[in-house]
């Protein structure tokens, strides 16, 4: 059999080959991407999705009490040097 025979039956064989890898891998991520999530993974998201706004919720909260002390303390210094000054 010709050199080139050989080559041209080597090269249909792979590119054959890769075609059938690619669409069964593309079929089989395509399958795994549209599993429908079961009722526990709606459950988990939900409680993963209220810690993270609780947090969120408590820092704000910490952040607008530190703020209000402050504005206290300012106006706090402001009222002593306010009497300092007419003594």
């Amino acid at each position: 059999m010709p050199e080139w025979l050989w080559m041209v039956c080597l090269f249909l064989s792979l590119t054959i080959g890769y075609i059938v890898g690619f669409t069964c891998g593309t079929w089989k991520s395509e399958c795994e991407l549209n599993k429908c999530p079961s009722e526990n993974a709606y459950i988990r998201e939900a409680e993963i999705l209220s810690d993270a706004n609780k947090g969120i919720e408590m820092r704000k909260a910490d952040l607008d009490y530190q703020m209000r002390l402050e504005i206290l303390k300012a106006e706090q210094e402001k009222e002593k040097a306010k009497w300092t000054q007419k003594d």
